[in-house]
């Protein structure tokens, strides 16, 4: 009766009565003390007895509690730290150097090629000249009624000039005494200095060059007008011999220029499907490489020799390009990034999240400027953000325990991933050497005594933020400190006895980038699941670590480890040979990728697809969006009939993908494929080449098909 008594008045969370063994110690002291007492003939009334001993009950919890919360406090203190120096601090995030604040936004920058401390911005009405050793003195170039917009500013090779050009003319400018020289009427997009210093070039609707040789008389030479051209020019670049002008225009179309002899020197090149933003030459003067992008969604490299692409780096849309002095890194801006690329093996070196326009390298290559919308210029260290880069881990995987504000660390949580990597590790190597392909599996981050390396981010929020898009949140937390464009990553989320998103165990995705027209192409990938006992484990990790590395979900067999089965334990054929290629089972390979197209050939309900890749196919997939309402043998997330029924068709209306076939390829640069008798009006090809490289696109089939409906 006081034990029942005992465990009402307290709460058991906070007492120590929750501790059956100290309970029961004290109430066999309690009852000893009580008999002596009667015997004694202590109590007259049998009723003292029970209110004594519940009152000594109460008196001696309490006690005991606080010891026991005290002790408790200190272990858990003490576990925190231990935890904490077992776990690795994130990476820092890479800030710039320097900042200055130009005003409006930042169009053009350009270093000076004799001073590395001096450049230019230019946007706005506005030119500014800067000194980085005089951050609060800017020089602003600034002529009356010049209050256009400026595009584009480009210093001579003795850094004594400065050329500007925009709505309001080519203006022309002294460094040295930060003065007016002379100017042109006419409106230009892009302008540039020849590489003798002799000649300018602008350019929009056309293109022109003009003799500075007498800066009180330019002469100047229409290379061709808006009659002979209907395309805006907005790239121009001199090759380092000034042998070459190259112009891209708004339809795609690169132009070579002979500007000895100012004609073509060889017929137009397709550029791209769109517009050429920007064209830029490796600065080797024998055989220098030409680097062209803008909004086809990727880099191309074209030998000089034949004037053919010989390299392409797929990255989105590109507004501006330049290359480091030495020629060995490429920088490209989007809308909302500047990355460099190692021109050695087209490999990413970096991803800085920015909303950037323009870039340059300083002479000496060690610093290189972005400017933006956001009115500022940024300098950026390269030594310090793309050397360590470039020598890091690459290819691999990387862990992450994410622990949200306020949580408590689990004990040994570095302990219990490492053996869960390690068996994700054991699993693929085995099941691919299964399927009769070269054993290969995952590689991880270890530290230098081999174990996982854990890296500890902290949340900004507390754990029910992230109990809803949990992979967004947190992907875009860790974004902070990594770079997940370069590899792979695996968080580990600690939710206590909390599952993520409505119930499930774990989410998986590759980071897509955008590769032109309607094509996607897959860059490393992002897999999370939570502590949650019945999901922290191998095979849930293996699963969404699969979403990572580009396989969609396959419920053909409930013991595929991409299905919903009660125990999935291997790898599908596919499967196997997909990951087999895949860059985190075959590391080292360049990063180079040419064109591929996936179209369709004939619409329903003959439907055929052709695909092709000119770097050779490793394996095309077919997945469709689930019709039937009968759930596959792989889908089984509740063992009650009924209910796995009804949640299959939630997962059929949200119009999710799933595996409905697959070609194996041994590096065929074209292939014809039907789409089987299913009737589906969603169709996603994703195909893998000998590179690594994914590719996918998606089709929407608006005729209904009429074929015999087969369960995919």
């Amino acid at each position: 009766m006081l034990l029942v008594i005992g465990l009402c008045l307290h709460d058991p969370g906070q007492s120590s009565l929750k501790y059956l063994g100290i309970l029961m110690i004290l109430w066999s002291g309690m009852s000893w003390l009580a008999q002596k007492a009667w015997s004694a003939g202590w109590f007259q009334d049998s009723a003292w007895v029970h209110v004594v001993a519940l009152g000594l009950l109460i008196f001696f919890d309490i006690q005991v509690g606080r010891v026991v919360r005290v002790a408790e406090t200190a272990v858990v203190t003490f576990s925190e730290r231990m935890l904490r120096r077992e776990l690795s601090e994130p990476p820092e995030k890479p800030e710039p150097m320097a900042k200055f604040e130009h005003g409006d936004a930042v169009y053009s920058i350009a270093f000076s090629p004799i001073d590395t401390s001096v450049f230019a911005s230019a946007g706005g009405d506005r030119i500014k000249i800067w000194n980085q050793n005089a951050p609060d003195a800017p020089e602003t170039l600034q002529r009356e009624p010049y209050t256009d917009d400026v595009d584009s500013v480009a210093f001579s090779p003795d850094g004594e000039r400065l050329v500007a050009s925009g709505d309001g003319g080519i203006t022309l400018w002294s460094i040295p005494e930060k003065r007016f020289i002379n100017a042109v009427d006419y409106d230009a997009a892009t302008v540039a200095f020849s590489p003798d210093g002799q000649r300018i070039a602008g350019a929009s609707w056309d293109l022109s060059l003009w003799d500075i040789t007498d800066s009180s008389n330019f002469k100047k030479t229409n290379l061709f007008t808006h009659r002979a051209h209907d395309a805006f020019v907005h790239a121009i670049t001199f090759s380092p011999d000034g042998k070459w002008l190259v112009s891209g225009d708004a339809q795609g179309t690169i132009t070579v220029w002979d500007v000895q002899n100012e004609q073509v020197a060889i017929p137009p090149i397709d550029g791209g499907d769109s517009w050429v933003r920007s064209v830029k030459f490796s600065p080797h003067e024998t055989n220098p490489v030409l680097a062209s992008a803008g909004t086809d969604g990727d880099v191309k490299l074209w030998r000089t020799q034949d004037w053919q692409v010989g390299h392409r780096i797929s990255t989105g849309t590109v507004l501006d390009l330049a290359f480091s002095p030495d020629g060995k890194t490429l920088a490209s801006t989007g809308w909302d990034t500047v990355d460099l690329w190692a021109i050695e093996n087209g490999a990413p070196i970096i991803s800085l999240k920015r909303h950037v326009r323009a870039v340059a390298f300083s002479s000496n290559g060690t610093t290189f400027a972005t400017g933006g919308t956001d009115g500022f210029v940024q300098l950026w260290d390269v030594p310090q953000i793309a050397v360590p880069q470039q020598s890091s881990i690459r290819d691999a995987v990387r862990i992450v325990y994410f622990l949200p504000k306020g949580s408590r660390p689990q004990l040994n949580i570095r302990a219990k991933i490492n053996k869960m990597i390690r068996k994700v590790q054991r699993f693929y190597a085995e099941q691919i050497e299964s399927h009769r392909l070269d054993r290969k599996s995952i590689v991880f981050e270890t530290d230098q005594k081999g174990k996982a390396q854990v890296y500890l981010v902290e949340g900004k929020f507390t754990a029910e933020n992230y109990l809803e898009g949990t992979l967004t949140k947190v992907g875009k937390e860790i974004e902070e400190h990594f770079d997940l464009l370069r590899n792979a990553y695996f968080v580990v989320v600690e939710l206590g006895s909390k599952r993520i998103d409505e119930n499930i165990c774990g989410q998986g995705r590759v980071n897509l980038v955008w590769s032109g027209g309607e094509l996607w192409q897959a860059r490393a990938g992002l897999a999370c699941i939570p502590t949650f006992k019945n999901c922290f484990n191998w095979r849930t990790a293996a699963h969404e670590l699969g979403h990572a590395f580009g396989l969609r979900h396959d419920f053909r067999d409930d013991d595929y480890i991409m299905s919903y089965g009660r125990t999935p334990d291997e790898l599908s054929q596919s499967a196997a040979h997909w990951l087999s290629q895949t860059r985190f089972f075959k590391s080292k390979q360049q990063f180079f990728d040419k064109s591929a197209t996936i179209e369709i050939l004939h619409d329903p309900p003959n439907t055929q697809f052709e695909v092709t890749d000119a770097d050779g196919i490793h394996q095309i997939q077919l997945l469709v969006v689930p019709t039937s309402d009968v759930p596959p043998s792989g889908y089984e997330v509740n063992r009650n009939q009924e209910k796995n029924e009804h949640s299959w068709k939630k997962y059929k209306e949200e119009g999710k993908f799933v595996l409905h076939g697959y070609y194996k390829l041994d590096g065929e640069k074209q292939q014809v494929i039907e789409l089987p008798s299913v009737q589906t009006e969603k169709v996603r090809i994703q195909i893998i080449d000998r590179h690594g490289n994914i590719t996918w696109r998606r089709f929407d089939l608006d005729e209904d098909l009429e074929q015999p409906l087969e369960n995919p």
